[in-house]
């Protein structure tokens, strides 16, 4: 399997487990509940999915189309070639995040 983490500035949490061709994502979403306009607490609401790509066939997968139970899609492309599962994800990154979070390369894993 081949993947890439996609850069999205944003103050949410994502984290991804790779295990053979399962994925499991767990997606944090951060709330503000204000009163009168003044921030007074921050919620994090923690969402898990586990996507099973095993018997995913050669091709492009139509990514608008992948159920899940998240509020968001973590994934940006999902293609099989030559029986090489091949997956771009989201990856949350904060304001000061490194040269190498910013600009990933694929990675064999």
């Amino acid at each position: 399997m081949r993947r890439k983490f996609s850069p999205v500035r944003s103050d949410n949490k994502i984290e991804y487990e790779f295990s053979g061709e399962l994925v499991k994502v767990t997606y944090t979403a951060l709330t503000i509940e204000e009163n009168k306009g003044f921030p007074v607490t921050i919620i994090e609401t923690e969402t898990t999915d586990i996507f099973d790509f095993s018997k995913f066939p050669n091709g492009e997968a139509v990514v608008s189309e992948i159920e899940t139970t998240l509020s968001i899609n973590p994934f940006i492309s999902i293609k099989r070639i030559n029986d090489v599962l091949e997956l771009e994800v989201i990856n949350y990154i904060e304001a000061n995040a490194t040269e190498e979070e910013k600009y990933p390369k694929w990675e064999e894993i």
